[in-house]
């Protein structure tokens, strides 16, 4: 499992490489938005959705939509978009993890 995290990891960091080296906005755009619908289908897929693909394709329409109207110039606003999605998102399945790890410490 960790050799192929490792492998995967490092041809991601050759596509990246290459990108960056093109030094064009447009490419490096695209791939940002090919990582963040990859990343946002893993996540989905992770958190048990029924229909990953649909998630991913949501939040990536928004990532563009709110990338290319260059609403993300104000850092305190972009903080806050992505503390927001965590929170909705990631806090339901903290919830019953720690609710978990307190059952099985009384238990144990």
């Amino acid at each position: 499992m960790l050799k192929t995290r490792v492998i995967t990891a490092l041809v991601l960091l050759a596509i990246l490489l290459a990108l960056l080296s093109v030094n064009s906005f447009p490419v490096f755009a695209i791939a940002a938005t090919v990582f963040f619908a990859a990343a946002v289908w893993e996540s989905f897929r992770l958190f048990g959705s029924k229909h990953p693909i649909v998630g991913a394709a949501v939040w990536t329409a928004a990532f563009i939509f709110l990338a290319f109207r260059s609403v993300f110039s104000d850092v305190a606003l972009l903080f806050v978009v992505c503390a927001s999605i965590w929170a909705v998102r990631l806090t339901p399945s903290l919830q019953s993890v720690c609710h978990r790890s307190m059952v099985l410490a009384i238990v144990f």
